[in-house]
């Protein structure tokens, strides 16, 4: 055993570098374990050891404690076999203590222990090797007080390549507890300390040659095994190795990281240039843009001068033009006052003769009719036509003489005082119409809105304010508005006394809108009232508890009344008790009995002292307010609204007829006025027209006395009219003379004009631009100059607009682009700025684009190509080749415990083999079918649809590897896509004579068969390593296995534990220690006294074992 006495546990060393032969359980030394006080020894044989005595002896407990070396505490179920499928009753706490018993305490119960104070267990097992040498595997266990937590328990765990000492391991522990044993065993030869299991665990198995990590649990499982309820989990959990998938898987799962990374530097880069695509072709644009901007900037610059050179040449041909209109039109002015001199001299002659024959008299009265007829008969006409009109008005007649006038002029004071005072009455009727409309509008107003209210409060006729009140306490306390009513909404007067309604209403007064409070909730009312302005007055009344029944006055208006069903309706009768009153028909009546009332609402209080309050009438409803709910109250407001509607159209149309009484009194009135202003003379048609005849006549008679007269009057009339149409003539061409000059005038000053603005050139460039753009100016077309200066300016304007909106909406795109890019990758961009205006600014984004596109992208798509490949080829390929794998070694196992099972012995005359059948579910099905799509992408160009099948793959895995749930398991454990059964086989012909996939099926004797069988062969090859032949490490512990079997198959299923190298320790009552004489050679006897309740174990002869007789004696 050199190799082993130089091994460190840490080292990386094979199990066949150590171990020769087989390695067995030798001792077990228990101090203070559960029953166990003090320290005692187990020795068991080489050959097999039977542990036996009375039910309860404390025989598992021995064998628990070797479990707890092997097993880690969450995976023990200590003693399995009696707890069978129920919950272990015992764990590490209950061992330490040495619980033995359970009290009642108080409304639970509590555990009776040996051990209840501070504690200490020691658990000691030495093996020997077949070459001689021991090993040592240990715990020791403490609890300072009287906790049961499980972590106040302190252990220390160890390993020895020698067999060590129990009285030397308490020794040194002594007093220091754990530091003090950990002191001690670092000065033991080949013997670590450890602190925790894990890595205790790890060295133990090591020293017993123990490679397989299911073998644990397993030898645990075989303790308590009596039946195998399913094959398929006892291999998959305990006897095939964990599988490495989850690992491979994870690999992949790691290796998608790089190639994520790649993707999303790729992607990243994708976006950058996606960001920055469009700028390249706006800032060409722009700048082409810019430079039309400019050119057509120039232009419009020298439109001015461009339409002034076009407009001087033309304006010169108009010119010549005029200056020779102007010579023609000063001939023709001379020609016209010439022949109007001539005509003038003529009309002086005859005008002079015209006077000197006495034409002069005969001219005054010829003024004298024209005067007449122009002005003062049209005059006096139109006064006639007004004062008729006004006369009409005022109810007199069209037909009119000085007389009939003068007899008006005395009438009318006295109409005018009449119409005054019948005007005044109209409008102060119209104006009375007019206030009572308005109070009627408010009034249908007012009842409109509080309608609209008492529909929308159908539960109550209170006031709309203080049911509001109401409603913002309710919500404050988190009420229903039933918690809290009003005094009114739980009273009603009875349908057959409503004639009493008001004197009732008004006999309660205040009292019915008194806001009913329970005592529980009235002093947080009390803070809601004083925190609160309510715009109302609110009283509270706090409801108390009552006894007894309320009294009412025999004759009282309180009998009138209903009463709501509700908590609060005893205590308002009781509290409207006090203000009832007597019913009195008449004031006789009234006067001569204290506290009562009349159907009036005349209210005699005490003797002397009566009350009426007549400020509405007892009819009036408005005050009204009692009732369960409001129908009767919304019928009345209707009814009154219907009322007030017809009342209202009325009034209309007596304001409307008042109101044209007083239109047409003030148009009589208007007329008055007027006819007073006037004279007789201001209406005289008559006169005027007399005194025209006659001065006609006279001016007739006298041109009958001087006939010679009439003949110069008509020369003197004809040279007239030939007079005005020559000076007419010369009107005419001084105006055109100056109508030429002016315009002749106006051209030479716009010649001028245009002549010098078009002195400054206009450059190429811009003439060039502007002769394409431009209707040339001539003669023709002069007048529409304006017009075609206008059109060249718009076109203008709207290439310069086109250019400044093609730069802004580039200058957006570029903006948009440096800020979309800047937004994602400021530590890129941020000493570039974003600045569409800045040329360098422009220019970095520019060059960081070419760099991205000529070396970024294609270096970043080269590389996730490449990575894509490596992950189809490596890592899913990988996963897919571990899982066949795996599979081929669970075939290759099974076929290994086969071999085992085929040399054994089930029943007569056959054996057990063990089928595996592939189940592969529906997500494990998944995951192949994508894998399958990924690989089959491989020669594919659309590097997204590999990289997304490879994601869907990962995905996949990764939730698989990130779950420990079955549903993952079936996706990459190869255990978990597997289903096992066993055939039983005719050992003669081979034929399959049954199909156990459990024991379920099998009688009590043929289930402890079927699962020392299966157990066996599963223990013989998780304990063997590779290259060994039989176990490394081969002591199996079975506890009460045999209990429903005979002898005989008991003794085979211990020979087949035998004949694949196991070492046997039996766990056994009485009854069944005998099967087991003929194939062990020791014993040991465990007995408990039921006084101290302390369990006791010595070696024992076979002759003290009691036979059947003995036992059922």
């Amino acid at each position: 055993m050199t190799a082993m006495n130089n091994f460190a546990p840490n080292d990386s060393v094979e199990v066949t570098d150590l171990f020769q032969g087989q390695v067995r359980l030798s001792k077990i030394y228990l101090y203070n374990w559960g029953s166990f006080s003090d320290l005692h020894e187990f020795d068991f044989s080489p050959n097999g050891t039977v542990v036996t005595g009375e039910t309860g002896a404390g025989k598992t407990t021995a064998l628990d404690a070797h479990l707890t070396l092997l097993t880690p505490t969450h995976g023990i179920r200590y003693n399995a076999a009696a707890a069978k499928e129920r919950a272990a009753d015992r764990d590490l706490m209950s061992y330490i203590r040495g619980a033995y018993a359970q009290e009642r305490d108080g409304s639970g119960s509590r555990s009776v222990c040996l051990r209840p104070g501070a504690t200490a267990s020691l658990i000691l097992a030495v093996y020997d090797h077949e070459d001689g040498n021991e090993l040592s595997l240990g715990s020791m266990f403490w609890i300072n007080g009287v906790s049961n937590q499980s972590k106040d328990i302190a252990r220390i765990y160890f390993t020895s390549r020698t067999g060590l000492d129990p009285d030397g391991i308490l020794k040194g522990a002594g007093n220091k507890g754990p530091r003090g044993l950990k002191e001690y065993l670092s000065d033991q030869p080949s013997t670590q300390p450890f602190s925790t299991f894990r890595d205790y665990h790890e060295s133990a198995l090591m020293l017993l040659g123990v490679e397989n990590p299911n073998a644990p649990g397993l030898l645990a499982r075989a303790m308590g095994m009596k039946e195998v309820s399913n094959l398929t989990s006892l291999l998959r959990d305990l006897v095939l190795e964990p599988s490495e998938v989850r690992a491979a898987a994870q690999t992949a799962i790691d290796g998608f990281a790089a190639l994520k990374d790649s993707h999303e530097k790729l992607v990243e880069a994708c976006e950058q240039d996606e960001r920055l695509a469009n700028m390249p072709d706006a800032v060409t644009a722009r700048n082409e843009a810019h430079l039309e901007k400019v050119s057509i900037t120039s232009a419009k610059n020298y439109l001015d001068i461009f339409l002034a050179e076009q407009t001087a040449a033309v304006l010169q041909v108009i010119k010549d033009e005029l200056d020779i209109q102007v010579l023609n039109a000063e001939a023709a002015v001379q020609q016209a006052e010439r022949e109007f001199k001539d005509i003038q001299e003529d009309h002086d002659r005859l005008t002079a003769q015209f006077a000197e024959s006495g034409g002069n008299e005969i001219q005054v009265i010829e003024a004298k009719i024209k005067s007449l007829d122009d002005t003062v008969i049209p005059q006096v006409t139109q006064a006639r036509v007004r004062y008729t009109k006004h006369a009409r008005v005022a109810g007199y007649g069209e037909e009119i003489s000085e007389v009939e006038f003068l007899n008006r002029a005395t009438e009318l004071p006295a109409k005018i005082e009449k119409c005054d005072e019948e005007l005044k009455v109209f409008e102060t009727s119209h104006i009375a119409k007019a206030a009572h409309l308005h109070n009627l509008s408010e009034e249908m107003q007012s009842l409109s809105k509080e309608i609209r209210e008492i529909e929308s409060r159908k539960h109550s006729s209170v006031d709309v304010r203080l049911q509001q009140c109401r409603d913002d306490l309710c919500q404050t306390l988190g009420l229903s508005r039933e918690i809290l009513p009003f005094a009114a909404e739980l009273m009603e007067v009875k349908d057959g006394e409503m004639a009493w309604q008001g004197a009732i209403e008004r006999a309660l007064g205040r009292h019915k809108l008194r806001l009913l409070v329970p005592e529980s909730l009235f002093r947080q009312t009390a803070v809601w009232m004083n925190t609160r302005h309510l715009g109302v007055r609110l009283s509270v009344e706090k409801v108390a508890d009552i006894k007894g029944m309320a009294k009412f006055k025999d004759d009282g208006f309180l009998l009138k009344i209903k009463w709501k069903r509700h908590e609060y309706s005893d205590w308002l009768k009781h509290y409207m008790a006090e203000v009832d009153l007597h019913c009195v028909e008449d004031g006789d009546e009234l006067g001569g009995r204290a506290y009562s009332i009349t159907r009036e609402g005349a209210i005699h209080w005490k003797y002397g002292s009566l009350d009426k309050d007549d400020r509405r009438p007892i009819t009036d409803t408005r005050d009204w307010c009692l009732g369960f709910d409001n129908t009767r109250l919304l019928a009345e407001r209707k009814e009154r609204f219907q009322a007030l509607g017809v009342e209202y159209s009325d009034c209309q149309n007596e304001k409307e007829s008042f109101g044209q009484k007083v239109a047409k009194a003030q148009m009589v009135r208007n007329g008055l006025d007027e006819l007073m202003s006037f004279e007789w003379t201001h209406i005289d048609v008559e006169h005027q027209l007399t005194r025209r005849e006659f001065l006609a006549a006279e001016r007739d008679a006298f041109l009958d006395r001087r006939e010679d007269l009439q003949a110069i009057q008509q020369q003197l009339a004809d040279c007239k009219v030939a007079r005005d149409e020559a000076k007419d003539r010369v009107n005419e061409c001084v105006a055109d003379r100056a109508s030429v000059r002016s315009e002749a005038d106006r051209i030479s000053s716009a010649f001028r004009q245009a002549l010098e603005k078009a002195s400054n050139g206009v450059p190429d460039q811009a003439r060039g631009i502007l002769t394409s753009s431009t209707e040339l100016i001539t003669i023709h077309n002069y007048t529409r100059a304006h017009e075609i200066a206008d059109n060249v300016r718009k076109k203008l304007e709207n290439g310069l607009a086109t250019a400044i909106n093609i730069i802004n909406r580039c200058g957006n795109t570029i903006n948009t682009c440096m800020v979309r890019f800047t937004d994602r990758w400021e530590h890129i961009s941020s000493e570039w700025g974003v600045d569409k205006d800045d040329d360098t600014c422009v220019q970095h984004y520019l060059d960081y684009l070419t760099g991205l596109r000529e070396e970024a992208l294609p270096e970043f798509r080269d590389a996730f190509q490449e990575l894509l490949n490596r992950q189809t080829d490596e890592s899913l390929t990988g996963v897919l080749a571990q899982i066949e794998h795996e599979h081929a070694e669970i075939d290759e196992r099974i076929e290994t415990i086969n071999g085992v099972l085929k040399r054994t012995e089930f029943q007569d005359g056959t054996y057990l083999k063990i089928v595996a059948e592939k189940h592969v579910k529906g997500n494990a099905v998944h995951l192949q079918q994508l894998t399958r799509h990924a690989r089959q992408l491989r020669g594919s160009e659309d590097t997204d649809a590999r990289f997304s099948a490879i994601g869907a793959v990962i995905k996949q895995l990764e939730d698989a590897c990130n779950s420990r749930n079955i549903q993952s398991s079936e996706i990459i454990d190869p255990r978990y896509q597997r289903t096992f059964y066993a055939e039983e086989i005719d050992v003669n012909n081979g034929d399959v004579v049954n199909y156990l996939g459990s024991s379920e099926s099998l009688s009590g004797g043929e289930k402890e068969a079927f699962a020392g069988v299966i157990v066996a062969a599963s223990l013989a090859y998780v304990l063997t390593p590779d290259g060994f032949s039989t176990p490394a490490y081969c002591t199996v512990v079975i506890d009460e296995a045999f209990s429903n079997t005979s002898d005989e198959r008991a003794l085979k299923v211990l020979n087949i534990f035998k004949e694949m190298g196991l070492h046997v320790i039996l766990v056994t009552p009485w009854k069944s220690t005998r099967v087991a004489e003929r194939t062990t050679d020791s014993v040991i006897i465990v007995s408990k006294n039921t006084d101290s309740n302390l369990s006791y174990a010595r070696p024992a002869r076979w002759e003290e074992i009691p036979d059947e007789g003995e036992l059922a004696a």
